[in-house]
């Protein structure tokens, strides 16, 4: 039978299990924890220090240091700071010698306003090759705008969007 267009390249992803190769290498960033190219959510209540555990991994990554007892990988590095104010800049200048970006502005990333394109772009500029190895979005809900964090349709849209992202850099986004 004739397979469309759509079809056959479907059906030229599709293996057979046995022939699979086991992944042994992998480019993580935090060994055991973080690889590029996955996306990770720090989910708890408020105020329990999530923004400080994302900054403390950004700035382990962007340094190459050991975190918690785990192999890191060196790594180039964004960190969004979408709730304004002077925290963000506060708390970066509190740590030891900094090396990664701060995006400290509002960010949309659902629905047809979506900046992630554009987002994409910038980061075009301030990475040689176009690559990030590790972005953290801080908040998921500010990025969310007027879409609603428990909606599944609302997160498949913020998902396409970081996928968007993640494509154009090739990094973990948090």
């Amino acid at each position: 039978a004739k397979i469309g267009p759509r079809a056959d390249k479907l059906l030229k992803s599709i293996v057979w299990a046995a022939d699979m190769p086991p992944t042994l290498e992998s480019e993580y960033l935090v060994k055991g924890w973080l690889y590029r190219g996955q996306t990770s959510v720090l989910y708890g209540a408020a105020n329990v220090g999530k923004s400080f555990l994302g900054l403390d991994l950004a700035h382990a990554i962007s340094k190459g240091r050991s975190w918690n007892g785990r192999r890191v990988r060196k790594g180039r590095v964004l960190y969004i700071a979408t709730e304004g104010g002077g925290g963000i800049s506060n708390r970066v200048a509190a740590l030891n010698d900094p090396e990664f970006y701060v995006l400290s502005s509002s960010l949309l990333l659902t629905g047809s306003s979506s900046q992630a394109q554009f987002l994409a772009e910038a980061v075009a500029h301030i990475s040689p090759d176009g690559q990030l190895d590790f972005i953290v979005i801080d908040t998921m809900a500010r990025v969310m705008g007027q879409a609603d964090e428990n909606a599944a349709s609302d997160i498949a849209d913020l998902l396409y969007n970081v996928g968007i992202i993640q494509g154009a850099t090739g990094a973990h986004v948090m």
